[in-house]
């Protein structure tokens, strides 16, 4: 009951946080921040599809120390876990977390970390990034009711992405207006 009270807080907080203004990046931050508490993670990934590549996926956003070098950093959609639940838009839970970046970059994978969850972020358009949650090696996995409050931020973040575009391009007309 606790933990439904914090999950429900957190989506609250994050929709408040996207209505008063802000950024995508703070958004983003947000939600890995609230996600990783609620999962009991070690750390957070968030990745979107890379905008000058759109076989590229590309971490944007981070929480946690042990996944912090991960950040900026690319994977072919095409040869990665993380590119596996793009395409597939379903959840994956893994003991092998470097499988997220690829066979060609597996040993960019920063040592001593363990189970792996991925999901989904969801738009309008389709599926545009992956949620990564990843914890330690020798803790345990992760519960399914775990992946489903991550589950519940990955949708966080697909409203996020959402209002991002929707700013941009009220934005960009506007500017054509005048």
């Amino acid at each position: 009951g606790q933990r439904r009270e914090r999950w429900l807080g957190s989506i609250s907080e994050v929709r408040l946080s996207m209505l008063a203004g802000g950024g995508i990046g703070q958004w983003l931050a947000l939600i890995a921040r609230r996600a990783s508490e609620l999962s009991d993670a070690d750390g957070i990934t968030v990745s979107v599809v890379a905008q000058n590549d759109h076989t590229l996926l590309e971490v944007i956003a981070t929480h946690g120390a042990p996944v912090l070098p991960l950040r900026g950093r690319r994977m072919s959609i095409e040869s990665s876990a993380a590119g596996r639940v793009f395409t597939t838009g379903r959840s994956m839970v893994t003991t092998e977390p470097s499988s997220v970046l690829g066979v060609d970059q597996a040993d960019a994978v920063p040592p001593g970390l363990g189970p792996l969850l991925l999901v989904p972020i969801t738009t309008s358009h389709g599926n545009d990034g992956v949620l990564g949650v990843v914890r330690l090696v020798g803790r345990a996995g992760f519960s399914p009711e775990e992946i489903r409050v991550v589950e519940s931020f990955g949708q966080q973040a697909g409203l996020a992405i959402e209002l991002d575009r929707a700013q941009n391009d009220r934005e960009e007309l506007a500017v054509m207006g005048d």
